[in-house]
This record gives C-alpha cells, structure tokens and sequence, in this order.
C-alpha cells in the first residue's frame, strides 16, 4: 500500500485452499493437465485499488478504482476494508471525536467519543445503463429511505424498522415519455426524502431490468450489472496474483481518475 496527500494505492487478495486444482488444456495438441496444491497452498487471485480521497473530511463521494478479479468482488473489498477501519480506530487516539449532541462531563468539558468511519462503494453508471433508460419504458419505481432503520415500532423493541417506501407507478391514461425522462422529473425533487431508487423498467428489446440506485445521481448500488468498466490494454499475458503493486497497472488505473 502507497499512501500520498490526494490517494491511496493498495494491492489486496486471498489465496483460497478450498479452490479446485487448476487445469491447464491444450486442445489442439490434445494435452491436458492438471497442477495439484501442495499443503496448505491456495489458488491466489490480487486485485489493485485506486482510491482518490474527496474532501478533507473523506465524506463526500470520490473516485475509487477496483481491479476486476476472479473471487475479489467489490462486496469482499467493502468488508476488508471496513474491518480494517475498525481495528485501526481501536488503536489510535484519532479516532476520537467531539460528542457530536456536545454532551459535558462534570468539569464542563465537552465529552469524546469513538469514531468507527467506514465506506460504501456505489457503481458509476454506465454509458448502456443510461442510453437503455433513455430508450426504456418505466415499469415501476420504488422510493424508499433508511434514515430510520433501527427504529423501533413497538414498546418491547420486539420490532424495528428496515425502511420506509413510497411506490410510484406510470398513469396508464397518459401519454408518457421514456424511462429516463420521467425518472428525471421525480427523482431529483425526492432525493432529500427517499435516497434510494428502485427502478422498473422493460428496454427497447423487451428485456425486464430491476436496477437500484442513489435517487440524485443514478449511482448503482450494486456492482455487477450497469457498472461502468475500462478496459486497460497493452499489458500482455500477466498471472492471476501479485506479490507486490504492479506500477505498470497502477499507472494506467491512475489515468482513469
């Protein structure tokens, strides 16, 4: 891991025992083989990250470039590094913050608490997501926010809230635009009130879609379909893992930033 004033640059992965013995094929000459784990070896896969901070505070939405790489999906990445932040937080005293309600203790002075910070990673849409909204006809969207999730709903605390949701279908007694021409005249308005978006809608080649979002900005909340994806080319036939940065990687990420 590099660590600079504007970034951050890691090198992660795991190396699995429970994988498969990796097969190796050469159909043409009719060859195969297969390349058996010795002890506890596993099958090791790496993937590099670019995390380019926001603002000085780090709460405010920034780039960060994932790697794609078999079994090192953004959902691993997500609990690493969070487990990492916690653990850290544990150790230094930085990690300690004013009371945010300014709570004081018996001198008058204003009391500290610990502070466990964490991310969440949002897909950037792609070009395809947007151009099949723009050319789609709306289904159904469901506003929805989380702002008390935790709640509880009765007196025992025996129920609790998950999310409260508003769901909005199109009026069928109306001539009505696109997917992405309606979307655009509810979501923005409702940002503040319902965060989260899940959309409905059929593409121009009658495919059913079910895609969740940030209501402001269309970021995915799921990182498979609709993210956006760069191609790094040039580099050759390279192995599966890293013992250490590839600069040669590294570099090209960083010109995606």
């Amino acid at each position: 891991m590099t660590v600079s004033a504007s970034r951050c640059e890691m090198l992660i992965g795991f190396a699995d025992p429970e994988a498969a013995d990796p097969t190796f094929t050469d159909w043409l000459k009719g060859a195969r083989r297969v390349e058996n784990k010795v002890g506890d070896e596993g099958l090791e896969h790496t993937a590099h990250i670019v995390w380019q901070y926001g603002n000085a505070k780090n709460s405010a939405p920034c780039p960060f470039l994932l790697e794609s790489a078999t079994g090192v999906p953004a959902s691993k990445v997500v609990v690493f590094l969070n487990k990492m932040f916690r653990a850290y937080s544990k150790l230094f005293k930085d990690f300690w913050v004013d009371d945010p309600v300014g709570k004081k203790d018996a001198a008058g002075n204003f009391l500290k608490v610990k502070a466990y910070p964490s991310i969440e990673l949002l897909g950037h849409p792609s070009s395809e997501f947007i151009k099949d909204l723009k050319s789609g006809e709306l289904q159904q969207v469901e506003l929805y926010t989380q702002k008390k999730k935790g709640a509880s709903w009765d007196a025992a605390d025996k129920i609790i809230e998950d999310r409260a949701s508003v769901i909005l279908k199109p009026n069928p007694n109306k001539i009505l635009g696109k997917a992405k021409a309606l979307l655009d005249s509810v979501l923005p308005g409702k940002a503040n009130d319902y965060e989260f978006a899940r959309i409905k809608f059929k593409t121009d080649s009658d495919v059913n879609r079910t895609v969740s979002v940030m209501s402001k900005n269309y970021g995915l909340l799921s990182t498979g379909l609709y993210v956006r994806k760069e191609r790094l080319t040039g580099l050759g036939n390279l192995p599966t893992a890293f013992a250490q940065i590839n600069p040669v990687i590294i570099g090209l990420m960083r010109k995606l930033v």
